[in-house]
C-alpha cells in the first residue's frame, strides 16, 4: 500500500527544509546530482572535475555545514532569540473561529483527487490517434544518406516521448501526431548548425550539423494514465484500515486531516504577522540563510558542469554571488526571521531538544529510518527542526476553535 499519510511540517522551518532538500553541497554532490542534474537537463560531473569559482562566496557555499552554527538544542549558538523577537502576548492561548479553518467541498476534492493520483496507474492505448501533449512510446532507426548513425536508434527497447514537444531535434515529435500505434513512418528532420558529428557501424564518422535525417518511426502505444475510483472496495484494498473501511469514514479523516493542515496554516501566519523583530538581525542567522540559498543552486551548477559565478550569471539574471545575494535580501531576510522566530517559541517555553524528540518528529512525518538526513545535515539540523515543531505543536495544543 502507498503511504497516503503524513503530518505537514506545520512549522515555518518546513521553508528552510524544502529548500536544503534540494541542495547539494561539495560533500554530497554524488546523492544529489542525479535530481539536479535531470532538472537541468545535463549530465552532472564530479566535484573532482567541477570548474573551480575564484569567488571566495562560492567556495564557502560549496562547504556549507547546515548543524555547523547550531547547537545541541538546534539552536543558534551564541544567540538569543528572543533579543531579537518580541513573540504575541496572546500566542498561548490564541482563540480560531470555526470558519478561519473550514475546509470546504472544494479542498476536500483536491485532496481526494490528489491521493487518487497516486494510485494512477498506465495503461497502454493502442487504438487512438495522438493528440499534442499525448505520452506516447515509440521505437526509431535514423540514418542520413541511407547510413544509419551511432545514438540514432532505440534498438527496439522503445522509449517514451511527449507529442508535439522539443525533446527531439527539430519538429520530429510534431510529426507523429495524428498516427496511430501499430504504424510505422518516416519522420525527416534536419539536425541544426553546431549539431555533434556521430559515427557508422564501423565507427567512422558521420556529419549531423546541418544534414537531412530520415527516422523510420514505429508507434508502440499511447500511455494514458488511469486514475481509480474512490470506492469502498479501492479502500479495502489500498488504504490502510485505520484511516477508514468506507468511502465516507475516509472521506471523514482526510476532512479532518485537511483542517488540521489549515489550522497549522492560520496558526503559522498569525504568528509570523504579530510577531515583531529587531532592526538588526543576528550576523550569524541571516548568513546562514544566505548560505542555505547559495548551497542550493550549488546542484545545479554541479550538475551543468558550471561554477556558481557562471550558473547564476546565466539563469537568475545576476553579476555575480553577491548580486544574487543583494536581490534576494528580502527573502533571505525572511527565512532569517521564521529561524529566529521558532527558535525564540522554543526559549520562551524552556525546551530542549533530545534524540527521541528527533524520533518523535520523524515519525509524526511517517519516516521511521532517518539516518541519511542525519548524515547529510548533521544532528544539530534535525534537533533545529525537531524543537521548532516541539515549540508549535505545543501552542496547537492550546489553541481554541470556536
Amino acid at each position: 500500500m502507498k503511504k497516503i499519510f503524513s503530518r505537514s511540517l506545520a512549522a515555518a522551518l518546513c521553508a528552510g527544509m524544502a529548500l536544503s532538500l534540494a541542495a547539494c553541497s561539495s560533500t554530497a554532490a554524488s546523492s544529489q546530482s542525479a535530481a539536479s542534474s535531470e532538472a537541468a537537463g545535463s549530465e552532472a560531473s564530479s566535484a573532482a572535475s567541477a570548474p573551480v569559482d575564484p569567488d571566495p562566496l562560492a567556495q564557502k557555499a560549496a562547504d556549507f555545514n547546515y548543524s555547523a552554527a547550531l547547537d545541541e538544542n538546534g539552536y543558534f549558538t551564541g544567540v538569543r532569540a528572543l533579543d531579537y523577537v518580541t513573540l504575541p502576548a496572546d500566542y498561548k492561548a490564541l482563540s480560531v473561529s470555526a470558519a478561519d479553518v473550514q475546509v470546504t467541498d472544494d479542498e476536500l476534492q483536491t485532496n481526494l483527487d490528489y491521493i487518487l493520483s497516486q494510485f494512477a496507474e498506465t495503461e497502454q492505448d493502442t487504438e487512438s490517434t495522438i493528440q499534442n501533449g499525448d505520452s506516447v512510446n515509440i521505437d526509431y532507426v535514423g540514418s542520413v544518406d541511407g547510413i544509419e548513425f551511432t545514438g540514432g536508434n532505440t534498438n527496439g527497447q522503445g522509449t517514451t516521448v511527449t507529442a508535439g514537444s522539443t525533446q527531439y531535434v527539430d519538429d520530429f515529435l510534431t510529426q507523429i501526431i495524428g498516427h496511430k500505434p501499430g504504424e510505422t513512418f518516416d519522420v525527416v528532420v534536419t539536425f541544426p548548425d553546431g549539431y555533434n558529428d556521430s559515427t557508422d557501424a564501423n565507427g567512422d564518422p558521420i556529419k549531423l550539423a546541418g544534414q537531412e535525417a530520415v527516422f523510420s518511426v514505429t508507434i508502440n502505444y499511447i500511455a494514458k494514465s488511469v486514475t481509480p475510483e474512490l470506492t469502498d472496495e479501492f479502500i479495502s484494498k489500498n488504504i490502510d484500515p485505520k484511516y477508514g473501511s468506507t468511502v465516507e469514514e475516509f472521506k471523514d479523516t482526510v476532512r479532518k486531516d485537511v483542517a488540521d493542515a489549515n489550522l497549522e496554516k492560520y496558526v503559522t501566519n498569525y504568528l509570523t504577522q504579530n510577531s515583531v523583530y529587531a532592526d538588526e538581525l543576528p550576523e550569524a542567522v541571516t548568513e546562514y540563510s544566505s548560505m542555505m540559498v547559495l548551497n542550493y543552486y550549488c546542484g545545479y551548477a554541479s550538475a551543468k558542469n558550471q561554477t556558481l559565478t557562471q550558473f547564476i550569471q546565466e539563469n537568475l539574471d545576476a553579476d555575480s554571488i553577491q548580486a544574487l545575494l543583494d536581490s534576494n535580501k528580502e527573502a533571505i531576510d525572511n527565512q532569517a526571521k521564521r529561524f529566529l522566530l521558532y527558535q525564540a517559541l522554543a526559549e520562551d517555553q524552556g525546551l530542549d531538544c533530545t534524540d527521541d524528540d528527533v524520533k518523535a518528529y520523524f515519525e509524526d512525518l511517517g519516516n521511521t529510518d532517518y539516518s541519511d538526513y542525519q548524515n547529510f545535515y548533521g544532528t544539530n539540523y534535525l534537533r533545529m527542526n525537531a524543537v521548532g515543531d516541539k515549540a508549535f505543536n505545543n501552542i496547537l495544543a492550546s489553541v481554541t476553535v470556536g
